[in-house]
């Protein structure tokens, strides 16, 4: 079975929110909408528009935890660079990418053999 692609900004430093401190997935969600083209959904008819970032940082919060996929610290690396970055949505195919990518692989290997709801929504967002 092909790896999904699973977005890695969510893949915005969650560990950080976890225990109540650092950069604000949802913020930063709201911010790279507001900048570019980021974070959209895409439906199943080719469709996009705006994910709702409240409920997307809070499957990606789900995901990452240690005792899911345990991409903590992949996702407090992404979000604490976008956050650093001087606009989010870019900074996802430039100094963050390797931030992103990180935190989409790990998303995905557990993805990949566990199937949940929260992937199957991840699954539809297109981060960049």
């Amino acid at each position: 079975m092909p790896k999904k692609s699973f977005p890695s900004f969510i893949t915005l430093a969650l560990t950080s929110l976890l225990v109540g401190c650092g950069p604000d997935c949802v913020s930063l969600c709201e911010q790279a909408q507001d900048e570019g083209d980021c974070f959209d959904e895409v439906s199943s008819d080719g469709d996009t528009r705006d994910t709702d970032c409240e409920d997307f940082c809070e499957d990606v919060e789900e995901v990452v935890d240690e005792e899911k996929a345990g991409c903590e610290d992949e996702y407090d690396e992404l979000l604490s660079c976008m956050s650093d970055a001087d606009n989010a949505c870019d900074s996802l195919e430039d100094e963050c990418e390797d931030d992103r990518d990180e935190l989409e692989e790990c998303i995905a290997d557990y993805c990949d053999d566990n199937s949940s709801d929260e992937c199957e929504e991840l699954a539809e967002v297109d981060i960049d």
